[in-house]
């Protein structure tokens, strides 16, 4: 018994009497009623709804699509009195609202979606000031779902279409993002590698969401990664996912991350990121495979072995795989490592080469920090003190998005550690001071190196200064510094010994001149005695 009025033609003055409306799906009763009045400006509302249906038998009325499949229970009883501007203001007291809704055991499956949907148990009490959550047990593809929660103004949502807001707690034992990014064609299919992500598309953050959500997940997939023990806050508003203090280990990694920051979906095409990352102990190795981005900007990472720590704060856009487009990138680090071992990078082994020191082509560093930023296309990294074995040396330059380097080494190493040309140089010019000025010096232990390194990290230039001629003029600068020092010792002991002698003679005339002083006074004194004697 349905009964639509509006005597005049503006849309406010439209009055719905639905009197009466029970029907019977395969033997499953459904009754309902309402009566709505000026619903534009302010919705007068007296509805109802009672029902309880068997999914399974509806099927055999509505067919359903080739390949679909749905199962389960529904049962509602919901009633609803009284004006929208009582929910708006607050006035709840004037605005009556009951009732429960929950589904049992429902299963989906459609030929259009590769993961089949399974509700154990939902749950909903409505009240005048929200509707209260208090179980949500389901099931998607290979993730499971736990929610529990507040809806705050659903009926403002439904009736005018504003935001939905809400806040929900969520715990999950495992949750495959890869299921929900992957393409239609692409989402039964292994996760690819970070270096062929085509797989991946951009996820949509709902503007018509006002939800904060804490969250607590055993084990998250997303792309080939594995990441166990996520737990923090998520803040979904404005086509913006807020996260804080959000924290996961890494297991293929072998560490641990916190991350907060922001990434939004206001522009589709160009969604974007705020992030400010603290990560520990992660294998460089594994996280070299494990992210393109990386691969291009640090690409001495592929033949490194040992772990790392980073700080790190950076905005960039994203492309439609969801992979940061480095020409966007802009932001700051600072970096830490215990014991890495690199082995088989070319600027290395140039080095290597350079100094006729094939051991070098295996270098062990020590207790790195560097501080580096993101600028202009490139990873700029500050100068930072290096220790490899015997060998200690200062760092500074960058590396470019396109693999370009441009790195300034200045090393400080034994002089047993150069080749035997700088050695047999340093040798024979010795000698020849030594004889010549009657000296006996030594060369000191450590000889000062600086190598250029510059082209790309695949193929490299490095220039290293001194070698050859210049690596003599280098020996020839440190013996003349050491002959400098003897020759000032010289004059400093032919001074002192002057100054000695000069002090012994003076004492040694000072001494015959009392004596003689002395004699003199004697005689004085006798020739006046046997003067006046006479």
């Amino acid at each position: 018994d349905l009964a639509e009025n509006n005597k005049t033609g503006v849309p406010d003055a439209t009055v719905i009497d639905l009197n009466k409306f029970h029907v019977e799906l395969a033997g499953n009763p459904v009754d309902a009623k309402l009566h709505l009045s000026t619903p534009v400006s302010d919705a007068n509302i007296d509805a109802s709804v009672l029902a309880k249906i068997n999914i399974a038998s509806i099927k055999d009325v509505i067919p359903l699509e080739k390949g679909d499949d749905l199962n389960g229970l529904i049962a509602a009883d919901i009633t609803m009195k009284g004006r929208m501007s009582s929910i708006e203001k607050e006035q709840y007291e004037n605005f009556d609202a009951k009732g429960n809704l929950s589904v049992t055991d429902m299963n989906y499956k459609t030929a259009s979606l590769n993961y089949p949907t399974k509700i154990n148990k939902l749950n909903m009490n409505f009240t005048p000031q929200f509707v209260e959550l208090t179980q949500f047990d389901a099931k998607v593809g290979k993730s499971d779902f736990r929610l529990d929660g507040k809806i705050e103004n659903f009926l403002q949502y439904a009736l005018k279409d504003s935001l939905l807001k809400g806040s929900f707690n969520l715990k999950s034992s495992i949750l495959d993002l890869n299921e929900f990014a992957a393409d239609d064609e692409t989402a039964a299919a292994p996760a690819a590698a970070d270096t062929s992500s085509s797989t991946m598309s951009v996820v949509e953050v709902p503007s018509n969401l006002d939800v904060a959500l804490n969250a607590s997940v055993g084990k998250l997939l997303y792309d080939n990664l594995v990441i166990t023990d996520v737990s923090g806050a998520v803040k979904v508003k404005d086509s913006q996912a807020s996260l804080n203090g959000l924290k996961m280990t890494f297991k293929d990694l072998e560490g641990t991350m916190a991350l907060s920051g922001s990434y939004n979906t206001k522009n589709i095409k160009k969604p974007g990121v705020d992030f400010d990352i603290d990560i520990a102990n992660f294998d460089i190795a594994k996280t070299f495979k494990a992210f393109n981005t990386v691969q291009k900007l640090a690409p001495i990472a592929q033949y490194a072995k040992g772990k790392f720590g980073t700080q790190l704060k950076f905005i960039a856009t994203l492309n439609s795989h969801m992979e940061p487009d480095l020409a966007t990138l802009n932001g700051d680090g600072k970096l830490s490592t215990t014991n890495v071992i690199v082995e088989g990078f070319e600027p290395i082994n140039k080095l290597a080469d350079a100094l006729k020191q094939p051991k070098y082509k295996k270098l062990a560093f020590e207790n790195i920090n560097a501080s580096y930023q993101f600028r202009n296309g490139r990873v700029e990294v500050d100068e930072m003190p290096v220790k490899m074995g015997a060998v200690s040396a200062t760092v500074k330059g960058s590396t470019g998005f396109d693999q370009t380097i441009d790195y300034t080494w200045n090393l400080e190493m034994p002089m047993s550690e150069l080749g035997s040309q700088a050695n047999a140089a340093a040798s024979g010019l010795l000698g020849q001071l030594n004889k010549t000025a009657g000296t006996n010096l030594k060369l000191g232990d450590k000889i000062k190196v600086k190598a250029l390194f510059g082209g790309t990290a695949t193929q490299p230039t490095v220039k290293v200064l001194p070698m050859g001629t210049e690596s003599t003029q280098d020996v020839k600068e440190q013996v003349k510094e050491q002959v400098k020092e003897v020759i000032t010792q010289k004059i400093d002991d032919a001074k002192e010994k002057a100054r000695a002698e000069a002090d012994k003679i003076l004492k040694d005339a000072q001494a015959q001149a009392a004596k003689i002083k002395a004699e003199a006074q004697a005689l004085a004194d006798k020739t006046k005695t046997e003067g006046y004697a006479a």
